[in-house]
């Protein structure tokens, strides 16, 4: 399943609108998270409960962090929670494609 959704990333600094491209092949994924003019990769997997497990970096103009998020993806929406070193932010967003 390939799929992308149009997210919002809360953080401490403000909402940052962006895309991530989710690619599942069993219970791998993989993908970009594209967020304030950066492409980000990311890898993880799927528990059997259906929980994404993933791991990335957000890179900034000035800054580059690493994350651990989980949540859930589907055909309609994602929802994510990232934490990183110090912080936790909330991702969410919609399918764009039909």
């Amino acid at each position: 399943m390939d799929r992308q959704y149009g997210v919002r990333l809360v953080t401490p600094l403000g909402t940052k609108d962006g895309t991530i491209t989710l690619s599942k092949k069993g219970k791998n994924v993989s993908g970009i998270f594209f967020v304030m003019n950066e492409e980000n990769k990311f890898t993880g997997f799927e528990t059997d409960d259906g929980v994404l497990e993933i791991e990335g970096v957000i890179k900034t103009k000035y800054k580059t962090v690493n994350y651990h998020a989980t949540g859930k993806a589907d055909d309609e929406k994602i929802a994510l929670s990232l934490k990183t070193k110090t912080d936790r932010y909330t991702l969410y967003g919609i399918c764009e494609e039909e």
